[in-house]
């Protein structure tokens, strides 16, 4: 199964701190589990998928405020899966895949609940363009997208 990485695109325009580490999780599981679907004599795609993954958990990793107890006690998580991850680029080994796999849905459920209970917060990026799902008919019978006022789109300086 292939990660369609425009799913993530809107969904992290307007994510809140909070929601991009639950995406940078859902993101490394959707590429073991990408590393997992490939077939035997796809080497190659394999190694892309688990590398992608290993590169995930680092960015989960170099993310840690050690000022807080818990990065104390998540450092050594994702050391572990991401060992774990390196080992697979050589041996593929479903076990120990499944195992990260379970390592992270546990950290994920947490994060979740966590993001549950504090509520809505602001987006990291202010003033991004709304994004809407679907498209409009207009006129004739022809799709056409609405775009709202775009003067206030970007980063403010």
């Amino acid at each position: 199964m292939k990660v369609i990485k425009s799913d993530y695109v809107a969904r992290i325009a307007n994510a809140t701190p909070l929601k991009l580490v639950i995406i940078t999780y859902e993101l490394a599981i959707a590429y073991i589990d990408e590393g997992v679907g490939t077939d035997a004599e796809n080497e190659s795609d394999f190694e892309a998928a688990i590398t992608k993954s290993r590169e995930f958990i680092n960015d989960l990793r170099n993310s840690l405020d050690m000022s807080y107890e818990i990065s104390s006690s998540l450092m050594p998580l994702y050391l572990y899966v991401d060992k774990l991850l390196a080992k697979n680029l050589y041996k593929k080994d479903l076990e120990t895949l499944a195992e990260c796999r379970r390592i992270l849905k546990s950290l994920l459920g947490s994060w979740i609940k966590v993001d549950e209970k504090l509520g809505n917060t602001a987006p990291i990026v202010e003033n991004s363009q709304q994004l809407y799902a679907g498209l409009t008919y207009g006129r004739h019978g022809q799709l056409e997208e609405y775009i709202p006022d775009l003067s206030t789109r970007g980063f403010k300086a």
